[in-house]
């Protein structure tokens, strides 16, 4: 959906190949699962 639209329709890879804004969505959750916050250790 945009602004309220239905932009795609399909199964996932459908979406993939065919959806722009589907294909970026996807690729930001990739993204974030990829970060890994880890604890500074300050005076070490």
């Amino acid at each position: 959906m945009k602004e309220g639209s239905l932009i795609g329709q399909g199964t996932h890879d459908e979406l993939l190949k065919s959806c722009a804004e589907y294909k970026e969505m996807v690729d930001a959750n990739d993204r974030r699962d990829k970060w890994n916050i880890k604890k500074l250790e300050v005076g070490a």
